[in-house]
């Protein structure tokens, strides 16, 4: 596994996005860098329609083995929920995720009108800490 320094200075938060992304929770919790963890909960059948048109419409393999592997990974996606929930990821519909990143991304003094800032649970202590020593680049840290 390779390692790469994330500079966050001045970024009030990051977002890592991904079917691997759910691998660098825990560590991001620990280091108090984590305001929220998502995995995307969509109805299986347009995950599967959607892949399937993409993988299609980019002809790398054939219509068969594609058709295959969409099913295999309809059936496994139950499983890959439960196993990002299982590292700290909360699943979500897109909506509600779309909603409370924005509201994490304008951060505690937007006017509450300007966002649904109210739906979203502040942040536990540590990791409010750690935001604010990231928006004051008080803070590099490994990745």
């Amino acid at each position: 596994m390779d390692s790469r320094l994330l500079d966050l200075t001045g970024s009030p938060l990051f977002i890592a996005e991904g079917i691997f992304a759910a691998e660098i929770v825990p560590e991001c919790r620990r280091l108090g860098l984590v305001a929220e963890a998502y995995v995307l909960r969509r109805p299986r059948s347009a995950t599967f329609l959607r892949r399937l048109l993409r993988d299609l419409a980019e002809r790398r393999k054939s219509p068969g083995l594609l058709l295959r592997r969409g099913v295999a990974l309809l059936r496994a996606e139950p499983a890959i929920l439960r196993r990002q929930a299982g590292l700290g990821c909360r699943p979500a519909r897109a909506a509600a995720v779309i909603r409370q990143v924005t509201a994490l991304a304008a951060g505690p003094d937007a006017p509450v009108g300007a966002t649904r800032r109210r739906s979203v649970p502040p942040a536990p202590g540590p990791v409010r800490q750690r935001r604010d020593r990231l928006r004051s680049g008080a803070s590099r840290t490994p990745v």
